[in-house]
């Protein structure tokens, strides 16, 4: 059996106030098994670092080298680098 079939995959994209970020906007993150988009802003941040536990493969632009690490320091999510594909 192939047990990348069973992973739970999502595209994951961020908007900061800058390159060197103090503060996250929005997080948009669509789940690819279920094709539902889902949306956090200043209102629900903090309910990503919940969501982002059920998540065991993240799709990133500069992912490894920006949003990874920023949602890591800036929310205390649990991203790992062998986690994130970057594209």
């Amino acid at each position: 059996m192939d047990k990348t079939r069973n992973m739970k995959v999502a595209i994951v994209d961020i908007e900061t106030d800058s390159l060197q970020p103090t503060l996250i906007h929005c997080i948009v993150a669509k789940d690819l098994q279920t094709s539902q988009v889902l949306v956090w802003d200043h209102s629900n941040l903090d309910n990503f670092k919940h969501w982002a536990k059920t998540i065991d493969r993240f799709v990133m632009h500069n992912g490894i080298s920006f949003d990874a690490p920023n949602l890591n320091r800036l929310l205390g999510t649990p991203i790992k680098l062998e986690q994130t594909i970057d594209t």
